[in-house]
């Protein structure tokens, strides 16, 4: 199933709650979820679904903007959280939580463990190396194409889905 940005969204947040609770990840590494760690998570979130299960996570675009990978839905829906934590009720990201499959949450939950201990400015800098900012970057153009995440992260993530 194809979900929402936002529905995707919320499930980075409430995976990141549940490794919060379960003390999977020491607090010290846990930096809480703005929008500008969103929005990063959310490049990577995409290029794993479209890389390994071979299709999208989300239908809206990524766009290349100067300092990040923006889902622009996510920026008008969240931007009062710039740098500070989203809120969302527990109970809401719960619901939502329940529409991925164990195999959906397994890789957003893989995400998070990738790439959750790097601040939202080290994120910018891992994106800002890697090709499909860089190209749609580069050349002006506003969108990161689904088919060259697909193709420039097909073999970088290691996950065993099965």
């Amino acid at each position: 199933m194809i979900h929402t940005a936002d529905e995707v969204a919320k499930a980075i947040i409430y995976n990141y709650i549940l490794k919060q609770k379960s003390d999977l990840i020491p607090d010290e590494i846990l930096e809480f979820p703005t929008q500008l760690k969103i929005q990063k998570l959310l490049y990577f979130v995409q290029a794993a679904f479209l890389s390994l299960l071979n299709r999208p996570a989300f239908n809206e675009e990524i766009e290349a903007w100067q300092y990040w990978p923006v889902v622009k839905e996510i920026y008008d829906k969240y931007k009062d959280y710039w740098r500070k934590e989203i809120e969302i009720k527990e109970e809401e990201l719960e619901e939502n939580y329940k529409k991925f499959t164990e195999e959906e949450k397994d890789l957003i939950s893989f995400i998070n463990e990738s790439f959750w201990e790097y601040s939202a400015s080290k994120l910018v800098d891992i994106t800002h190396n890697h090709k499909p900012w860089q190209e749609a970057y580069k050349w002006g153009y506003k969108l990161i194409s689904k088919d060259r995440l697909k193709e420039y992260y097909k073999g970088l993530f290691e996950f065993d889905y099965e």
